[in-house]
Parts: C-alpha cells; structure tokens; sequence
C-alpha cells in the first residue's frame, strides 16, 4: 500500500458483506449503464444490486455517486449540465485556462 491506500476490485458476483471491510468504493459505474425499455439510462443488474448495498452501508464513502454517472450517457442531459457552465463567474486566470 502506497499512503496506506489498497485498492483492491469488488467481486459483483459475491454478496458486499464478504468484500468488507472498506472505507470508500471507487467505481466505473458508467462502464454498466444501459438503456432500459422507456429509453433512459439504468445500471445492470450487478451495478444495480451494488448500489442497493452501499445504501444499506452509509459509513462507506461512494466516490462520484451513482446517480450522477448515469448522466454522463444521457446526452440531453449532459447537453443541459455544460450548458449551465457558461453561466459560471470564473476567476479571470481560470476562463483564460
């Protein structure tokens, strides 16, 4: 472990509790989105389930949370988020960037 971080992959096919203990879940949710029969973008099954046992395990910190991912494959949605970024007052050596 480098900094006494140790990462380590989760086994989605295994119940979370075996996995414990962590401190933080650092994932690529994005990597396991769809798109379900309404159109709209939704976890597999095995993303789906992770999510509902990280709810149940609130002292775990979620990195980048779930329900933010699912816009990044919502284009509509993405569309909207950057075009509210022109709207920001930056610092003159941040917009020059």
């Amino acid at each position: 472990p480098q900094d006494g971080v140790v990462f380590c992959p989760l086994d989605l096919g295994l119940p979370l509790h075996t996995c414990l203990p962590l401190d933080a879940v650092l994932h690529k949710a994005s990597d396991e989105l769809q798109y379900n029969q309404q159109g709209l973008p939704a976890f597999s099954p095995r993303m789906a389930g992770l999510q509902e046992a990280l709810q149940q395990l609130p002292d775990i910190c979620v990195l980048d949370p779930f329900e933010s991912t699912s816009k990044v494959i919502n284009r509509m949605e993405l569309c909207r988020l950057t075009e509210g970024l022109k709207h920001l007052q930056l610092p003159a050596a941040a917009a020059a960037a």
